[in-house]
Formats: structure tokens, sequence, C-alpha cells
């Protein structure tokens, strides 16, 4: 700038000033998105209490609401292995959240066996927004009351996430219920990973790494990141659509969007864009070696 000529530096500023210009649309363009995704919120919420009630087994949907069966549906006996067999005295749809998480690629690897037989009684995932503060928004898990694993039959994930003048969503904390074990179940006892790794647990989503005013060393970040990740997978695809994750059918497009373009000629280009990386966050330069000048995490929310 020092060195162009003033009737350019003029120029300049009044770009600048169009940016900011440009800048306030945007913010105003994503406030008002933020009011829809409130509005039709509560317009979802019913429909999930719903789906809640039939997967517990509260309620039995007439014929009219579950609609008419489709040839595929219906199983072949000979091909039913004896201990999937189910009788018409089956309670809800049993292991639904379970098998919804199994079929994510994000949540598969993160479950373990043991993992699975806890997970076997989470009777219902949902997320709310926190009225308090508008881009924030907070998970909730059920557990069935007769769970032989846990205390805790309501778990709860707050994600505190604050707007920045420049339209970054900045994950400030995160907050999670304590898990209270019933004696001798403890799952998070003598782990040798953490999570996603061998060794791990699911469960470790519960205990989220603690950032708040610390600079994160690259681990923490790396942490973080999944731990961002799966939230807003569960937030934006899981939740919304859970009978499709129950039945695959969420992870078979999953997999057509991944093979999109594959067969294509190459254009010469190394790097393929996924728009799965817009989940993801990464700290500015500066914020890889973890010292005293590396900048605190920025959790993108979409």
């Amino acid at each position: 700038m020092e060195s162009l000529p003033a009737v350019v530096r003029k120029r300049v500023r009044a770009l600048k000033k169009l940016q900011d210009k440009h800048r306030e649309i945007d913010n105003e363009f994503e406030e008002e998105i933020r009011q829809l995704e409130l509005k039709y919120h509560q317009k979802h919420t019913p429909l999930w209490q719903k789906r809640a009630a039939i997967i517990a087994g509260e309620v039995e949907p007439t014929e009219e609401e579950a609609g008419p069966e489709e040839e595929s549906e219906v199983p072949k006996i000979e091909e039913i292995k004896e201990e999937e067999k189910l009788d018409e005295s089956t309670k809800g749809i049993p292991d639904f959240w379970l098998t919804a998480l199994q079929n994510n690629q994000y949540f598969e690897a993160t479950i373990t066996e043991k993992d699975a037989d806890a997970l076997k009684f989470l009777s219902d995932i949902s997320f709310e927004y926190l009225p308090e503060e508008p881009w924030s928004f907070v998970l909730i898990f059920k557990f069935t009351l007769d769970n032989p694993f846990l205390e805790s039959h309501v778990i709860k994930k707050t994600y505190h996430i604050k707007k920045e003048d420049d339209g970054e969503s900045v994950c400030e904390t995160i907050d999670a219920t304590e898990l209270l074990w019933k004696e001798g179940k403890n799952l998070l006892q003598d782990l040798t990973g953490g999570l996603a790794d061998e060794g791990g647990s699911f469960f470790l989503f519960f205990t989220p790494p603690e950032i708040k005013g610390k600079k994160p060393a690259p681990e923490i970040v790396d942490k973080m990141n999944l731990d961002f990740m799966m939230a807003v997978e569960l937030k934006d695809k899981i939740i919304p659509g859970a009978i499709r994750w129950w039945t695959g059918e969420a992870l078979m497009d999953e997999d057509d969007d991944d093979d999109f373009g594959e067969d294509e000629e190459d254009d010469g280009e190394d790097e393929d864009y996924h728009s799965d990386e817009d989940e993801d966050w990464t700290p500015p330069a500066g914020g890889e070696s973890g010292g005293q000048d590396a900048p605190a995490p920025e959790c993108k929310q979409q």
C-alpha cells in the first residue's frame, strides 16, 4: 500500500468499504437463515418425539401411518437366522440408535463391542438450540431407565458457539453431562486408546477435551476436530434422517456421492474437493506447534 500512488490507495480504501458492506449483508443473510432454522426446528420436534415413542414401543402406528408394505421389506423365512427371529410381541424397534450409529462412517469406528452392549439401551438422540445463545446447540442422549450400565439416563453435550464479526463460528467451549456408571460397568476404565482408536471407547465422546483459556497442542486440535465433526454429523444428518441411517440407505447415498466422477477423465488436478471437509476446522497459521502463540481452535459450524 505504501508504494502505491495516493489515488490508487483511495480506490483500495473504497473497495475495503464495499467489502465491509458485503460482509454486513452476508451476516444479515446468515441471521435470516438462522431464524428459519429455529422456526423449522420447532416443526421437526413433534415428529422426532413421535419417532422416539414408536422406537421405544410406547405407541403403535396405525396402518394408515405406516403405509403399505413393500415386497422388498418382507423377509424370506429361510433367510432369517434363528437368533435374528423376532415375534409379534417385540417391543418397538430393538437396537435402533445403535444400528443407525454403526451405519455412519464416523461413529462406526468409535463403537467397540462393549460399547454396543451399552448402546442397545440408547432410546433417543435429539438436539435443541440454546435461545440465549443463538448459534449454540445441545445434543441430548436418552437411555432406558432399566439399562444395566448407566445411572445417567439423560446425557447432554452442549456446544457453545460464538459468531465472530468476520462471520466465522467459533466453538468456545463444550460441556457434557458427567457419566455416572453402575457398579462394575464403567466402560472408560483401563482404556489404552482415545476416541476412534483401538483400545478406546465411544463414550469418550462425552469427555471432550478442555479448551477454554488454553493454547491447544496438535493432539488437542485433532481431538476437537473429530469431536465437532461427529457433533455436526449427528445434528445435520443422523438425527434428522435416523430411519435412513438405520436401514443403511443414507450410507449408500454417501458412498454414491464419494464415487461420483471417479470414472470421468482426469483433468490434471491431483486433489479432489470433498464437501465433508467443510465440517472440519484447523488452527490458523502458527497453531501447529501448540506453543504460546498458538491460537484457540475454531469449530466452523455449517
